[in-house]
């Protein structure tokens, strides 16, 4: 199958992104409870996603799918850990299309996770 034209994963179940009970579940599943620690993490990777940014903007502008796939990689597993399972999702997807033949969906499909992550590294704690 192309994975650039596959369906979307399914959307996770539980609480929005960024919740208060998903920041909960993903300190105590990735952080072993320590908030303290998820805190730190969080705010290294705010600091990251303006990277993250500018290698995926890069990688599209280049058509390089195996960057953007590294790029999309990197934030499918930060995300999850701190809480955003669904943008953790549309990473997912866009790795997955970013490995397929068909480019024309890279782009919407890194700006709308651009845009979520934008608004997540400017956003307070």
């Amino acid at each position: 199958m192309n994975h650039a034209t596959g369906p979307a994963p399914p959307e996770p179940q539980g609480p929005p992104d960024g919740s208060p009970e998903a920041r909960a579940d993903a300190v105590e599943r990735y952080f072993e409870g320590d908030a303290a620690l998820f805190a730190v993490m969080l705010q290294q990777s705010k600091r990251q996603f303006l990277q993250d940014l500018q290698d995926g903007d890069a990688a599209l502008q280049r058509g390089d799918g195996a960057a953007l796939r590294r790029v999309a990689h990197s934030l499918k597993t930060v995300l999850r850990m701190l809480g955003h399972p669904r943008m953790a999702n549309m990473a997912h997807y866009l790795e997955s299309s970013a490995a397929g033949d068909d480019r024309s969906v890279w782009p919407s499909l890194w700006q709308a996770l651009r845009n979520r992550i934008e608004r997540l590294s400017t956003s307070p704690d």
